[in-house]
């Protein structure tokens, strides 16, 4: 059985309020590292803390480790949980901050000693087990959280956004040495986050929540490369994945401006409406004359990169290019689109067409 399994959970705040959560279907293996990714108020923080015992359930059943623990109190669930804003004891120093909670649970002196240090030596934390926190940068803090989760020896961590109040260099820092603790311990661990680029680079797998729906479940390159809607298609991934609208016909990918992109690689019969996505590194500058007309409004040097904003058929388009490309603001730009790189969905529903994996497998 999987180490926890969600099955048609959801949750409502009162008998005549909207579900805020929807038949969520979940299940998570054994030291997996699952993120739950979405925009603010989709419910991924309200998922957490149902999985916590923090929120009730209103229906459905969670199981943890073979048991159905929806009336479990969360002190007995054996998790350990990491907040966004450290919840840390200003009084204590780093030591007994990390040792509360064994503390509380009355182990041995000696056994927290133990735990504590080696913790703190994972954490690179042993030189400021005498420091409050006050006296601590926003990474050490985390730190310290995370000395607090590890100790426990929890069967299950969450994180509820953990690194949002850190700058962005340190974030990267902090994201290796999550993933590097999580390589480590080997502990089932779900993470939440609104970030994309979170999610892309931590997750063993990636759950995209909007609106308290499950949109995708999948690997990172699955919900990169195969998107099953056009909200999966658009939040991840950055720059967000370009739009323009069109129609198939006899197998031919048309705009509506009549332009002819190319033939399918995969037949999905004729389609009126359809919203055509590309990725900024699938479009090209072409020749003159020889593609899609933009008219450039700005130029970003991203180091390795050059992202390209303009308006293209009507619609905002970033393409990214070599920085050697030479290109000026006001300047009218031909592109050249990988036909055999779109993505099309349903104007209706947004909804995948065709699934890329097939398509290029």
């Amino acid at each position: 059985m999987p180490k926890i399994k969600m099955t048609s959970i959801k949750k409502k705040y009162d008998n005549k309020g909207e579900e805020v959560i929807h038949d969520f279907n979940l299940d998570i293996e054994e030291n997996e590292f699952i993120v739950f990714v979405g925009p603010s108020g989709c419910g991924k923080s309200t998922t957490l803390r149902m999985i916590a015992g923090l929120e009730s359930i209103t229906s459905g059943e969670l199981w943890m480790d073979g048991k159905l623990v929806n009336d479990v109190q969360a002190k007995d669930r054996d998790i350990a949980m990491v907040f966004q804003n450290y919840a840390l004891f200003p009084h204590y120093n780093v030591y007994d901050n990390i040792a509360f909670g064994l503390k509380m649970k009355k182990y041995k002196r000696s056994f927290i000693k133990e735990r504590v240090e080696q913790a703190a030596e994972i954490l690179g934390l042993t030189k400021y087990l005498k420091r409050k926190p006050k006296d601590l940068s926003g990474g050490q803090r985390q730190r310290v959280a995370l000395g607090r989760a590890i100790v426990r020896d929890a069967h299950i961590f969450l994180m509820d956004e953990p690194l949002s109040n850190l700058d962005a260099k340190l974030r990267i820092q902090m994201r290796k040495e999550i993933i590097n603790l999580h390589r480590r311990l080997g502990t089932t661990t779900i993470y939440v986050t609104h970030d994309q680029t979170e999610a892309m680079t931590m997750a063993s797998r990636i759950v995209v929540l909007n609106d308290g729906y499950i949109e995708q479940i999948g690997t990172p390159e699955q919900v990169y490369n195969n998107p099953q809607s056009k909200f999966v298609a658009e939040f991840m991934g950055s720059p967000p994945m370009n739009f323009l609208e069109g129609s198939v016909k006899g197998n031919q990918l048309m705009l509506d401006s009549g332009e002819v992109l190319g033939e399918l690689s995969q037949s999905i019969g004729d389609v009126e409406k359809v919203d055509i996505g590309i990725r900024s590194e699938n479009i090209d500058i072409a020749a003159h004359d020889t593609g899609i007309n933009m008219t450039v409004n700005h130029v970003e040097l991203m180091g390795a990169d050059l992202h390209i904003h303009g308006n293209a058929d009507g619609k905002e388009i970033v393409i990214r290019v070599v920085p050697s490309e030479k290109v000026a603001v006001n300047e009218q730009v031909s592109l050249r689109v990988n036909i055999d790189m779109v993505h099309l969905f349903d104007a209706n529903t947004g909804k995948a067409l065709f699934d890329r994996e097939k398509v290029n497998a």
